[in-house]
């Protein structure tokens, strides 16, 4: 199906897995051109909607949103951090923040993700030998291992689903590796026109066991439905120099992404590629989260900077600045429906970890990666 308007096209096709005889829909929506204008369309049938009565947010915690939820309480105490500079894992005590044990890694690290059922550290790898491996933190050694054609961007492990995504923006491939089956059960190349082939620089999830991932270099924005075969849509922002950042909004059918280069924030909504928000202007925005229970938008800016916008209108609501803790956030993340943010910061060479209040931004617990 080949389908024009002014300003936006839309095409879909088909994909077929690499490892199982599984056929996705790909539907491509491009977006922008001209500043200032914004062409409106209808969203196509692939477009999946959120369902009625569901969390927006995706998380199975009860409440309202704008409701505080307290955190719920890990399977585990154990909390693994990986310090990129010195390729170290860190295993944290999570009610102390107490550094247990530490795992220098040969080979550099891209991403880690922990299995409180299993006790497994599932690990993505760079450098000159790139792939995926598992980690028996029980047996203290490696149970498997995977190589792959290019160096991985980034992982994210659903623990509901009990499946981990991996991503790697050379090849564009997009893999799904399923811990009960100890295999990789998908893989699929992900392209635009069956040519142009797009490259996922990071991964989140979203409301519906959606994922959204940005690509810096197209710019865009795509979101997977990994409950309906993989289909997946990407929306190609004209006006955007370079991605950097992609969070879901809370109705699951837009996405917030920042661009760096140009000093702003976007708001895109996938099926028909309009543009509901953008705001130009922000200090080198980097990170972007959206915190659920406020309906707050939270972008890190500058070094140590969080500023908060309103997520229809990105008014600035406030802003706070985290200089005491360190010199500059590496990573922001704010788990759905919580009442806290977890950071990384740099402070003269040596990362820390951080557990913040987010009704105030008041620290809870603190770590050195030393």
């Amino acid at each position: 199906m080949l389908v024009y308007s002014k300003r936006i096209r839309v095409t879909a096709g088909l994909t077929l897995s690499l490892i199982v005889a599984v056929v996705t829909s790909m539907l491509l929506v491009s977006c922008g051109g001209e500043s200032g204008s914004r062409s409106q369309s209808q969203e196509q049938n692939q477009q999946a909607t959120p369902a009625q009565n569901q969390p927006a947010s995706g998380n199975t915690s009860e409440g309202a949103a704008g409701e505080q939820m307290p955190p719920k309480p890990a399977l585990s105490n154990s909390y693994f951090v990986l310090d990129q500079k010195t390729n170290t894992v860190f295993e944290l005590n999570r009610n102390s923040g107490e550094v247990l044990k530490r795992y220098i890694r040969k080979d550099p690290i891209v991403a880690v993700a922990f299995d409180t059922d299993r006790n497994q550290l599932y690990e993505a790898v760079g450098g000159k030998k790139p792939g995926f491996k598992v980690f028996d933190l029980s047996k203290g050694e490696y149970i498997e291992q995977y190589e792959f054609p290019d160096e991985p961007s980034g992982m994210f492990f659903h623990p509901t689903q009990h499946k981990v995504y991996v991503v790697s923006p050379d090849s564009s491939a997009f893999h799904v590796y399923e811990p009960d089956s100890s295999k990789f059960t998908f893989e699929m190349t992900m392209r635009i026109h069956n040519d142009r082939r797009i490259g996922p620089s990071t991964i989140a999830v979203g409301p519906l066991n959606k994922l959204v991932m940005a690509d810096t270099k197209m710019p865009a924005v795509t979101q997977v439905l990994t409950e309906n075969k993989f289909m997946y849509q990407t929306v190609i922002i004209h006006d955007a120099n370079e991605i950097t950042s992609a969070a879901f909004a809370f109705d699951g059918n837009s996405a917030f992404v920042t661009d760096t280069e140009q000093g702003a924030i976007f708001r895109i909504e996938f099926g028909s590629g309009k543009y509901l928000a953008e705001k130009f202007g922000l200090k080198r925005p980097r990170l972007v989260r959206f915190e659920v229970s406020s309906q707050t938008v939270c972008v890190v800016e500058n070094d140590v900077e969080v500023a908060f916008y309103n997520p229809d209108t990105f008014a600035e609501t406030g802003r706070v600045n985290l200089q005491q803790y360190g010199d500059k956030i590496l990573s922001l993340e704010i788990p759905p429906h919580s009442n806290y943010a977890e950071l990384l910061l740099d402070y003269k060479g040596v990362t820390r970890w951080l557990i913040v209040d987010i009704r105030n931004w008041e620290m809870l617990r603190f770590a050195e990666l030393i």
